[in-house]
């Protein structure tokens, strides 16, 4: 996913040093029907945050963030929360997302 606006996602940045550029990759098993955040970042005040979340009941994922006041979310087609070990690594550079699950990119 790239947030340069031309599918009405932008993102110039996170709000300075709130981390404009990140990476982060996690191992997990996720149990059956269970939502959850999977990991997150504030800057402490609300206005300017990033998220993945997983549902309960689809296989799905969404990453959440917001920029100021305006809250956005992106949808992924992953299933986690099938009892079974995930390899996911996230990676924000550029103004491009890139989620990667069991060593796929996810869309």
């Amino acid at each position: 996913m790239i947030f340069d606006g031309s599918k009405g996602f932008k993102v110039s940045n996170f709000g300075g040093k709130f981390g404009s550029e990140f990476s982060i990759f996690i191992r997990l098993r996720a149990s059956r029907r269970k939502a959850a955040y999977i990991f997150g970042k504030s800057d402490g005040n609300g206005r300017n945050f990033y998220s993945l979340y997983m549902t309960s009941s689809s296989s799905r994922l969404f990453f959440f963030y917001s920029v100021g006041n305006k809250q956005h979310h992106v949808s992924f087609n992953a299933l986690i929360n099938d009892g079974k070990v995930h390899e996911i690594g996230v990676k924000f550079q550029s103004q491009r997302l890139t989620l990667v699950v069991d060593g796929k990119v996810a869309g």
